[in-house]
């Protein structure tokens, strides 16, 4: 059966605009930094790996009554990296060319793990935001990507349906989430996950850029809507 497109969703950093590496990097950095000052118990980790998988462990090591103060520490920390990172914001190669492809067709909208006033500010930055009906940031959830909150939320308030929606992104956080939520998915290389990264977490087909969207059918589409235990 065909299935009939309604809306887009895409990841903002390293989909739409080029990735911020060196800030998200000092971003962690320094909220670990700052947890530590506080008291917490921080482990000894890469500042390579996803900020999901850093918040579980030193919620982890700290216990679950600690989730809030964690979560409130890191996300006033991420804040200042991500809006000066915003001020900077550069359009992804194919980026616009897709986006005005299909912003008078269908719904577009953007998911990102970035605060709401760090995204408005990217987009417009990088001339993207003409092009974009809704924007769901963590500030609209309670637990970010891989959880499938942002997404369902973004479904929503395009009405459309999950299975008229396809989500694209460069992380294999982006994959586990429209997974999650059961919708179709697309994994743009050149972001922040790698091949292998991708292959290892059991993508869909993959596009080496948001103009080579030729190499995109198929998908998962398990309606599974699994909470995540960490915030991002």
């Amino acid at each position: 059966m065909s299935r009939l497109l309604e809306c887009v969703i895409l990841d903002l950093d390293g989909t739409l605009v080029e990735f911020p590496h060196e800030w998200i990097k000092r971003a962690k950095q320094a909220s670990l930094e700052r947890l530590a000052a506080s008291g917490f118990r921080v482990p000894q980790v890469s500042t390579f790996r996803p900020v999901s998988e850093i918040i579980a462990e030193v919620i982890a090591l700290n216990g679950d009554g600690h989730e809030e103060a964690v979560l409130r520490i890191i996300d006033s920390t991420f804040k200042v990296f991500e809006i000066a990172a915003a001020a900077e914001a550069k359009v992804r190669d194919g980026a616009k060319a897709l986006l005005e492809s299909i912003s008078s067709t269908v719904s577009v909208a953007v998911a990102t793990n970035n605060s709401r006033d760090a995204a408005l500010r990217s987009l417009e930055v990088a001339g993207l935001m003409r092009y974009v009906d809704v924007v769901v940031s963590r500030d609209e959830v309670e637990r970010m990507k891989p959880d499938p909150q942002m997404i369902l939320r973004a479904v929503r308030e395009c009405r459309s349906t999950l299975n008229g929606t396809v989500y694209i992104g460069d992380s294999y956080v982006d994959v586990l989430a429209a997974r999650n939520a059961g919708v179709l998915s697309m994994a743009v290389l050149g972001g922040v996950s790698n091949l292998e990264d991708f292959l290892r977490h059991r993508p869909p087909p993959l596009s080496k850029g948001p103009r080579r969207g030729e190499a995109v059918s198929g998908g998962d589409r398990s309606r599974k809507t699994r909470r995540s235990p960490d915030r991002k």
